[in-house]
């Protein structure tokens, strides 16, 4: 587990606690809060029961950024987004229908206010997002 991919993921979340984040990067606890210790340690988090980046770590995660952009393929990414592209309209269409009901929005979210679809994909399997808006809906994956 690298530095960035723990701020990265810290600086996403906005305050995490230590488990949250090692549900959030599929790792262990014990490695998550070795690098946690490393990274407080360092100045680069502060908190205790819910982590945040530093004031001053702004400039040293964006550095770190900076670094793994290089290493990008412009033409590959390119590619790739030409690619997404060609069926994000759909994907827009197909979240915006799942947020409806009669052409309405449903102010709240429940397993039985959701599309059969929808309430599938949230079962507790495998590939089920750990988020704890997904467990709201009943998902404790």
């Amino acid at each position: 587990m690298t530095e960035l991919t723990v701020l990265q993921a810290v600086r996403l979340k906005g305050r995490v606690s230590s488990t949250d984040l090692a549900a959030t990067l599929y790792d262990d606890l014990v490695e998550v809060t070795k690098t946690v210790e490393q990274l407080t340690a360092a100045g680069l988090l502060v908190g205790e029961m819910t982590l945040r980046i530093s004031p001053t770590d702004h400039a040293k995660l964006n550095a770190l950024l900076d670094a793994e952009c290089k290493g990008i393929d412009a033409t590959e990414l390119a590619t790739y987004y030409h690619e997404f592209h060609s069926v994000e309209l759909d994907f827009k269409e197909l979240i915006t229908n799942c947020q409806l009901k009669d052409g309405m929005s449903i102010p709240t979210r429940t397993p039985n206010t959701m599309p059969r679809f929808w309430r599938a994909s949230m079962q507790c399997t495998s590939g089920c997002f750990r988020s704890s808006r997904w467990r709201r809906h009943g998902c404790h994956g």
